[in-house]
């Protein structure tokens, strides 16, 4: 059975289950309708810490047998010895046994498809004998019950009815032969749709041609939208804004550190409109006919691109620290968030012709340098032919950064008139040769911060 399609009519558990998961972004979900399932019949769902308490829950050695079904996200060994092998094989061959006698309590395994424990001896009989439930791949048949998986089980409205409204499906049509047709960008893409185009007081679709009645805050916004408030009117309270949305995308959504960090390149991106171009806001609401604004943040999205950029190397520690299992270890991305942002409210309220990425050229240059993936001589432009190199064809963290530098370096190639010193200048200069030429200067950015004095009660990052 489909996990999207389970979740619309969870069945009673009447024997041992295994979610075979890909990408895990409904683990949540489905948790959570286990121990709804677990409490109307008067059970608790226990969550198993690790494999080893599974393991000893499974030979019976659990203070907690008689309250409810156990449960354990099952995490593969980093080597694959032979003691851990025979561990696995022993837990499969109990596993089967108590999905086959059909005795209370239930335990439930979540487990990568893919994983370690899928090529064990033992996995197809133990699958077997459980009832099994797999997260999709996105194919043309199953694109369909995914959509109504994905609107059943939303908190974002009460009774939703979107997929019967005029024009709502067909903004996914073709999703599956998108070259990431993944569960969780589904997911992603869905809940875009909704916080940006669904009235939230009449719950009703309307086209992107139409007007949408802005969301208030009972509701989610979108990233790019409390980044320009961000930029537009830069307060604590609008960092505090945009620090919660990507919170909120990273707890409750399950998106991984990683993924927050990928949107932050995203919507620093989205941001960079050259002075004159219209803003082309997620959302905006104005009225039909009337003409888009001016473009009044290009300064301020410049500089935030820039931080995100210097901020590189504390930003992908944190992606890579978060990556294990449901969010068990502490994340440190959320501090991190807000020190940049910290960083971006100091610095843009220094007077004109300081130096507003004083203390921060040398990771710039290291990062535009080395690790943006952008090839040596490749197009300015966004939409320019250049290719990315190995490593930005195959991570997309890599090509949302090359992305955010071809952006910057457009949006400084018109935004002459915008420039406030000669900080802009030399990061223009600094941004565009990496297009150009991968060995830009790193040590006279280096000099250059160890020059640069800090503003009374700061401290380098």
């Amino acid at each position: 059975m489909l996990d999207v399609e389970y979740l619309i009519t969870p069945p009673p558990l009447t024997g041992e289950m295994i979610y075979l998961y890909r990408t895990g972004v409904l683990r949540p979900r489905v948790k959570e309708a286990l121990r709804e399932l677990a409490a109307a019949q008067g059970k608790e769902l226990i969550v198993c810490a690790n494999n080893a308490d599974f393991r000893s829950a499974l030979g019976g050695g659990s203070f907690f047998l008689d309250r409810g079904p156990h449960c354990c996200l099952w995490l593969d060994a980093e080597e694959d010895t032979a003691g851990r092998r025979a561990e696995d094989e022993m837990m499969l061959a109990t596993f089967e046994a108590r999905a086959r006698a059909r005795e209370e309590p239930r335990f439930i395994l979540f487990v990568e498809e893919g994983g370690l424990l899928t090529t064990r001896a033992g996995w197809a009989a133990a699958e077997a004998a459980a009832f099994v439930l797999r997260e999709p791949r996105i194919t043309r048949e199953t694109l369909r019950p995914a959509l109504r998986g994905l609107q059943a089980s939303t908190d974002l409205a009460a009774r939703p009815n979107w997929l019967d409204q005029p024009g709502f499906a067909a903004r996914f049509d073709g999703f599956w032969a998108r070259r990431d047709p993944s569960l969780r960008a589904l997911l992603h893409a869905f809940e875009d749709e909704v916080l940006i185009r669904v009235d939230p007081r009449t719950e009703r679709f309307e086209p992107p041609e139409a007007v949408v009645t802005a969301p208030g805050r009972g509701r989610p916004a979108s990233p790019v939208r409390c980044l320009h408030h961000l930029l537009a009117k830069p307060s604590g309270w609008a960092l505090v804004d945009l620090i919660k949305v990507l919170d909120e995308r990273q707890n409750a959504r399950a998106w991984s550190p990683r993924e927050v960090v990928i949107e932050l390149h995203r919507i620093a991106g989205e941001v960079l409109v050259p002075p004159g171009e219209p803003v082309r806001r997620a959302g905006a609401h104005t009225r039909r006919g009337a003409r888009p604004a001016p473009a009044d943040t290009s300064s301020a999205a410049i500089l935030w691109a820039a931080l995100v950029l210097a901020w590189d190397a504390h930003l992908v520690a944190c992606a890579r620290a978060g990556a294990i299992g449901d969010r068990r270890t502490p994340s440190l991305l959320i501090p991190i968030l807000d020190r940049l942002g910290r960083d971006f409210l100091m610095r843009s309220a220094m007077p004109p012709g300081e130096d507003q990425l004083g203390g921060h050229w040398g990771a710039l240059g290291r990062v535009l340098t080395s690790r943006s993936g952008v090839t040596p001589g490749a197009s300015r432009r966004v939409g320019g032919r250049g290719a990315p190199d190995g490593a930005a064809a195959t991570d997309p963290l890599a090509a949302r950064r090359a992305r955010t530098v071809r952006r910057l370096v457009e949006c400084l190639d018109a935004a002459t008139a915008l420039r406030s010193g000669p900080w802009s200048t030399r990061l223009h200069r600094l941004a565009a040769a990496t297009l150009a030429d991968a060995g830009a200067g790193d040590e006279a950015c280096d000099e250059a911060d160890a020059a640069w004095i800090l503003p009374p009660g700061e401290a380098r990052s």
